[in-house]
Parts: structure tokens; C-alpha cells; sequence
């Protein structure tokens, strides 16, 4: 009886300890999860990275969305990104790298992308304290990944917790887009949209950002290159005047000889201005 009684005893212990989830001061270990499917799609899944010591009060969250002309690329463009940057320089923050469905041969188009990073975000806010993450939620997305970022900070931010986010070399405006190279423009983005804008006028207006930047809007940095061949200079400048209208809080990186996308030191630079942006923003 004695030993069942002490057996009771731990067992109870045990369980009043493993409740940490309430606790937004409990001690927790880093930990990574690879692959977490956040809807039913093989496609729908994304890695969690989760700083040590987090809290539901103070460990802030970075959305990674990648790029790939909405039609191709992976998260794990990005795991250079966050071993060899994020985890050094913002070792207090957890990171979601999310993969999404890719348009292909006639599926999958637009707003499926958009839809998947919404269901990613929705997921992480199920998650919050499992996971012992707080509200404080910012995007970045690079070039197709910039626009669904800017998209849904701005257009499914119905919560309120995305309080910031980096578009790098990430489209604004469909329509403009359309217009400044439509070689360009029939090959990426017709497919996917599924027509020109001419054809589907109300489509281009949907899944741009640029059409529910309002007040109140999400503080931005955009990076863009001033010889990009496929995201024009333009693309930043249009969304930038909309958000000076509004008063949101923007910063606009140009580097005037990078292509979509480019090297040191610009690399090093943007690295720096996305740590120093987030800590501003998400406090």
C-alpha cells in the first residue's frame, strides 16, 4: 500500500509538471519540427523552428514564404537563410519556413497560394501556446513569396497579429505588372491567374497587394533591384506612394545594379536591415 501510494504521488507530480503550456515563464528547450502539415495537401506543410526559453508573452514569430513564380520553388531555399543568419542574429525569435501548393498545368491557381499561407497562419495561431509563442507575428517572402506575404499581411490580417512585413523583389500590382513586359507576364503570371487582365480585370485586382494596403496596414520594407528583368523598380514605387498616402510605416531598399535577386554586399546588407526592421516593429 505504501508503494502504491508513493507510485500515486509521482504520477501526480509528474503530471502537474508536464503543464507547461499555461505557464508563459516555464523553461523549454529549442526544438525543430519538420514537415508539420498544416492542412491536407502533401504540398501544405512547413518547419517550425522554436528559439529556447520561449514564452506566449515575449518570443516573436517570422513567417518565411518562398519564391518560384508561384509555380515552383521550396522552403528549404531559405534554409541557408535561417542556419547561417535568422538562428544567430535573432535567436529569440521562432520561424515558420512554409511550403504551399504550386500552380501546375491548370491547378492550383490564384488565390491558391494565397489561401495556403492564410491556412499556415491560421494554423500557427491555433498553435500559439503549445508552441509558447506570442502574437507578435511578421512575413517575409522573396519575389512570388514577397507578393503572398504582402498580400496576406494586408488582405487576411483580419486578427491583427502580423505587425509587420519584407517583401524581397515580390510583385505589388498585378495589372501594372502585366503591362510593363507582357512576354514576360503570358509566360509567369497568365497561367496562374488564369487569363490577361483584359480577360479577368477583377482577378488582378484580388491578388494584388497594392488593392488592400489601408490604414492601419502592416509596417513594410520592401527590397527591390533597379535592373530586375521580371519585378520592375515600379513594382515597389506604386505600392510605396499608396502607403505614403495612408501613412504606414515603410522603408524602401533600392540597389540600383541588382538584378531579381543578388550578392555581397547588398546580401549582407538586406540581412541587416531585415534584423534591425523586425526589431523595430515587432516589440
Amino acid at each position: 500500500m505504501k508503494n502504491t501510494s508513493v507510485l500515486i504521488w509521482l504520477l501526480i507530480l509528474v503530471c502537474s509538471c508536464s503543464k507547461t503550456t499555461d505557464n508563459p515563464t516555464a523553461a523549454r528547450e529549442a526544438a525543430v519540427y519538420r514537415d508539420v502539415s498544416y492542412g491536407v495537401d502533401p504540398q501544405q506543410k512547413a518547419d517550425i523552428y522554436l528559439p529556447a526559453n520561449r514564452t506566449s508573452v515575449t518570443t516573436r514569430v517570422l513567417v518565411l514564404v518562398h519564391g518560384g513564380a508561384w509555380a515552383g520553388g521550396d522552403k528549404t531555399e531559405f534554409d541557408p537563410f535561417i542556419n547561417n543568419y535568422l538562428l544567430k542574429e535573432l535567436p529569440d525569435y521562432a520561424i515558420i519556413n512554409v511550403n504551399y501548393r504550386l500552380y501546375k498545368e491548370g491547378a492550383n491557381q490564384f488565390p491558391t497560394q494565397e489561401k495556403d499561407v492564410k491556412a499556415a497562419c491560421d494554423f500557427l495561431n491555433s498553435k500559439r501556446k503549445e508552441y509558447a509563442v506570442s502574437e507578435k507575428t511578421a512575413l517575409l517572402g522573396t519575389s512570388a513569396g514577397g507578393h503572398l506575404a504582402l498580400l496576406t499581411a494586408y488582405k487576411n490580417n483580419q486578427s491583427g497579429t502580423i505587425r509587420a512585413v519584407i517583401s524581397i523583389a515580390g510583385p505589388t500590382d498585378l495589372t501594372a505588372l502585366y503591362d510593363s513586359n507582357t512576354v514576360v507576364a503570358n509566360t509567369l503570371l497568365v497561367p496562374v491567374i488564369g487569363g490577361t487582365p483584359a480577360q479577368v480585370p477583377d482577378l488582378y485586382i484580388q491578388n494584388s497587394p497594392i488593392s488592400f494596403a489601408g490604414t492601419g496596414a502592416a509596417p513594410t520594407l520592401l527590397f527591390q533591384g533597379g535592373k530586375d528583368p521580371l519585378v520592375p523598380q515600379s513594382q515597389a514605387e506604386l505600392l510605396i506612394n499608396r502607403l505614403q498616402q495612408l501613412n504606414v510605416p515603410f522603408q524602401k531598399v533600392i540597389y540600383p545594379d541588382a538584378g531579381h535577386g543578388w550578392g555581397e554586399p547588398e546580401l549582407t546588407d538586406t540581412f541587416n536591415k531585415c534584423r534591425d526592421f523586425l526589431k523595430q516593429h515587432l516589440q
